[in-house]
């Protein structure tokens, strides 16, 4: 009897074993919120004009001259919407899978402007210096990696993998202008999970056994963005100088599931438990922003990523499994699986490079295009490195009180290990819609 049971055990670990192959590391290494940011290749460091700046940049805002209360260079008291349409292709010889697509909100944020003699309700000479405080509040889903339904078939089985965890945060942020040439800003993110759940079903020949389980992530975190522009505009030259700096932290995964295992008159009670945390460094990036001619933007950042010698995933396994049928019989068996933590061998890094081109300027619209290129490094589950290539384009409608940014990008890059790699191609399609709140 305990013979069958171990091997009904064997059954069920085999076969989650089978999906390992789609697993992919959190890298944190993210697209970034915006659609304009997406459009112009994540270039957006020293830019950082809109509300999205509080994942960009969070001193950008500070900058900005919000004496001019339309969308028009200053965005003024505004509120952004966000949405996009996801894919994933996996290119494999043993598994080649297709993501399911879907489209959901990505980030929803306001900002709030003041100048501070309004805060502190004193009126300013005129020509005295009048510094801008800003005050941003978003929810942003940061990763839908682990947001998709698998169906694999093959000879000996049937099996389905659905997984809804989105990683979000919910920001807060405030920006200060220290001086008309520079501002300096602070974020603050708490991580947490989304639509957590998690279901696998599998049916296997010969023996004709059945699995099936369902789980729960729990995900907690908190970290900070520190940024400051320098902004020359005031001096006569189209050029802005952004920094960000990502404090580092541990983001933890507590996941719990139950299933059972049913082989002809031998059914197994299953629970499952682990805890999963993430560590992740310190980075820092760079952007430029220049308009050599008053229609087009240029612009481009450097990240850094020092991922090396970094534990970036650390997971304990507990498998406690007993006998429904007989659940007196012994003690139930336990089952340790310590998984080591994915130790980086290289720094990672992104650069990232944009375009923005005023293609329609008339008194009732405008029509700005814009493209990007992105090249960044990922981490592989056996602390390896691999490059990621991606190109984007998009426009935007810009209208006095509102305007709709649209835009698409696709990323091709080889994930895996150094003697199995597959090769995936993510696309993506983001809509934005922009409101100004106050005249």
């Amino acid at each position: 009897m305990r013979g069958r049971f171990i091997l009904v055990v064997g059954f069920f670990l085999m076969g989650w074993g089978s999906f390992s192959a789609f697993a992919q590391n959190l890298n944190l290494n993210f697209t970034g919120p915006g659609t304009r940011s997406m459009g112009m290749g994540g270039a957006f460091i020293g830019i950082a004009d809109d509300v999205t700046a509080i994942h960009w940049n969070p001193a950008g805002p500070a900058t900005i001259d919000y004496n001019f209360e339309t969308l028009e260079e200053g965005e003024g008291m505004h509120l952004l919407i966000s949405g996009r349409n996801r894919s994933i292709q996996l290119k494999s010889e043993t598994t080649p899978a297709t993501f399911a697509s879907n489209f959901a909100p990505g980030f929803v944020g306001v900002l709030i402007p003041y100048k501070r003699s309004v805060l502190k309700g004193k009126p300013v000479s005129l020509g005295r210096f009048d510094p801008s405080v800003v005050f941003s509040a978003a929810y942003q889903s940061a990763s839908d990696a682990n947001q998709f339904t698998l169906n694999q078939t093959s000879t000996s089985a049937t099996e389905t993998l659905k997984s809804t965890l989105n990683l979000s945060t919910a920001s807060i942020s405030a920006a200060y202008q220290m001086s008309p040439y520079m501002s300096v800003g602070l974020t603050a993110n708490y991580w947490f999970a989304l639509g957590n759940k998690f279901e696998y079903s599998a049916t296997e020949q010969p023996g004709n056994v059945v699995r099936g389980e369902q789980g729960k992530y729990k995900i907690s975190g908190l970290n900070f963005i520190g940024g400051v522009m320098f902004d020359f505009y005031e001096n006569n030259l189209p050029l802005r100088i952004g920094a960000r700096v990502s404090t580092p932290f541990s983001l933890r995964n507590q996941f719990l599931s139950e299933g059972n295992v049913l082989a002809s008159s031998l059914e197994t009670r299953i629970s499952r438990s682990y805890d999963q945390k993430y560590k992740m460094p310190f980075t820092a990036g760079v952007g430029v922003a220049y308009r050599p001619f008053w229609r087009v933007l240029l612009s481009a950042d450097a990240e850094v990523l020092p991922y090396q010698e970094q534990a970036i995933q650390q997971t304990f396994f507990d498998y406690n499994q007993f006998n429904s049928l007989n659940p007196t019989r012994g003690v139930p068996l336990l089952i340790d699986l310590p998984e080591r933590a994915t130790i980086a061998k290289n720094n990672h890094y992104q650069l990232r490079g944009g375009a923005e081109f005023f293609l329609v300027d008339s008194p009732q619209f405008e029509v700005r295009v814009m493209g990007g290129y992105r090249l960044q490094s990922y981490l592989n589950n056996d602390g390896t490195s691999s490059k990621a290539k991606s190109f984007s384009f998009g426009a935007t409608l810009f209208f006095d009180r509102f305007k709709i940014h649209g835009a698409y990008e696709q990323m091709k890059y080889p994930q895996g290990t150094s003697t199995s790699i597959n090769q995936y191609t993510r696309s993506y399609f983001s809509i934005d819609l922009v409101m100004l709140l106050r005249s």
